[in-house]
């Protein structure tokens, strides 16, 4: 065994990381407070186990209490570096339950000390005996404090390649393709008599992103299902991502990642990999899979959302080995902030009849909407790069009905050919937040292999030995408040994969006053894709 004096000496000159971890880069300062707490701990273990068998001297316990002082004063400082970095990394829900869970540690830890103190009774091992106490105490908390630290980012290793051939232009054809998966995942979305929101891009870029994993007949059922080959796909969104407009007063962000099972069990493919950094700029992480990388997934869609969706995921099963993961935020102020006295109570009514006290937004627009069975308006955004639509059935048609008829070139045409005529128009104030699992959806559309282990073939995302990789869940969360200033939303898509196995003034105006049910959209005014789209059948007063 060791002597103490050079045990401590070992210490500090093996762990300089305890002194100054790496925050200017989130992987290096993980990997920093993982090493310090590897070689802190193998310090500690040699501490308490040389104390067992050498006290029998006053010199050798002296020298102890000085050496196991200097080992939790280092213990100290490594925690303080981990909670000033946890402060700046995490969301305001986990600091408060890191603050909570505190409370109880410190008091834990006083009644440890306190313990080991009463055992010696004021003898000359008491220092040793509660340095010690505090230094397993400050490892068990450690340990906790782990599970909210980042996942390994591989995406250093992983860069977008700049040689691929990514922009292509946004042509007529594309775009329309891209409007017709929307309004098709819409009308599969639809639940009669409640308000719905989804955002056909956010799902449409997590699907493409898992499609570069499929081959075969798999790859061809989601190739039809989101309207283009993968590879066409690929350069599309990688081109619109690329070019989406944004200043001060408007933004519409996405971001994507992959996550994925950090076993010997599964082995994911680095093509696949790259092809969705090169094209989608995809971070990758490798996780354990367990409750801290659950805690990471959600953290990350909710920065990404800008606060706006939380908690998407509720679990992470035992068999699921990758996340593939979308998320979009939109924030926006209209071309024309109403007016206080613009903004007036009013009456929305129901299908079913019944009456909801509301605030309606009054205005005037210019772009008219119409179709044989519903009437409408656009109203932009600053600089008129994003519009909110509105559709409101005739008096006679149901929300349902009417979206019945509707396809994605009539919608396509219907905003492309939109009047220029004066609109008196309202919008109820507005917030709602919508969830739904899409995998029946999909399969519904034309996509049932991907969810099918027994003939599934994800063989380019990699492989399992536990069973065939396939779909497990689509899970889709969005959010919308729209009000006197301007409209928020957001968006998230999480596909989880398990081994399983000019105006006219001598017109008068049009009038749309969305008082009862209707169908509304968030567009690009640059291709008319709704990158969200929903329903408001009920409106909270």
């Amino acid at each position: 065994m060791k002597k103490p004096f050079l045990l401590v000496l070992t210490f500090l000159l093996v762990c300089p990381l305890l002194f100054s971890c790496n925050k200017t880069n989130s992987n290096d300062f993980v990997q920093d407070v993982e090493m310090s707490f590897e070689i802190a701990k193998i310090k500690a273990d040699e501490i308490e186990e040389y104390s067992k068998n050498n006290l029998e001297t006053a010199t050798t316990q002296y020298e102890m209490n000085i050496e196991s002082g200097i080992v939790r004063e280092k213990w100290e400082n490594l925690l303080a570096q981990v909670y000033e970095y946890l402060e700046e990394e995490l969301s305001e829900s986990e600091l408060k339950q890191l603050h909570e869970s505190e409370i109880e540690w410190v008091s834990e830890m006083e009644k440890a000390i306190n313990d080991a103190a009463e055992e010696w009774k004021g003898g000359s091992g008491e220092p040793l005996a509660r340095n010690m106490a505090a230094i397993r105490c400050m490892e068990e908390r450690f340990s906790y404090l782990v599970s909210f630290l980042p996942s390994d980012d591989l995406t250093d290793d992983i860069k977008p390649n700049s040689n691929v051939a990514k922009n292509v232009e946004l042509s007529d054809v594309s775009n329309a393709a891209v409007t017709d998966f929307a309004v098709r995942l819409f009308k599969e979305s639809i639940q009669k008599g409640e308000n719905t929101l989804i955002s056909p891009l956010s799902v449409l870029v997590a699907l493409s992103m898992t499609a570069n994993g499929a081959e075969g007949e798999t790859l061809s059922q989601m190739e039809a299902v989101l309207g283009m080959p993968i590879e066409q796909l690929n350069s599309w969104i990688n081109t619109y991502m690329s070019n989406l407009p944004e200043e001060e007063k408007y933004k519409l962000s996405l971001a994507n990642s992959i996550w994925f099972k950090d076993t010997d069990t599964f082995a994911v493919n680095e093509d696949f990999l790259q092809t969705n950094a090169d094209y989608y700029g995809a971070g990758i992480f490798k996780t354990p899979f367990d409750s801290s990388t659950l805690k990471e997934i959600n953290k990350w869609v909710e920065d990404n959302t800008d606060g706006m969706i939380k908690d998407i995921l509720d679990e992470i099963p035992p068999e699921a080995v990758m996340y593939l993961v979308n998320a979009l935020a939109f924030d926006a102020e209209w071309q024309n902030i109403y007016k206080e006295n613009q903004i007036r109570d009013g009456k929305f009514f129901t299908e079913d009849g019944a009456k909801r006290d509301v605030k309606f937004m009054y205005s005037s627009e210019n772009m008219y909407l119409e179709d044989e069975k519903a009437i409408g308006f656009i109203k932009y955004y600053k600089d008129r790069k994003y519009a909110f639509a509105a559709l409101l059935p005739n008096e006679d048609v149901t929300v349902s009905e009417y979206i019945a008829t509707l396809d994605g070139e009539h919608l396509n045409e219907m905003l492309t050919n939109a009047q220029q005529t004066r609109v008196s128009t309202s919008i109820p104030k507005f917030e709602t937040e919508y969830k739904v699992e899409m995998s029946d959806i999909l399969k519904e559309m034309g996509m049932p292999d991907a969810f099918n282990y027994t003939v599934a073939d994800f063989s380019k995302l990699g492989e399992s030995t536990q069973g065939n990789i396939c779909i497990s869940r689509v899970i889709h969360q969005t959010y919308i408040n729209v009000d006197g200033k301007g409209t928020k939303a957001g968006a998230a898509t999480v596909v989880e994969m398990k081994a399983e196995s000019a105006m006219e003034p001598l017109e008068p105006p049009k009038e749309v006053y969305l008082d009862r049910p209707f169908v509304y959209m968030l567009i690009d005014c640059e291709t008319n894709l709704p990158f969200f789209i929903g329903t408001m059948m009920d409106v909270e007063g």
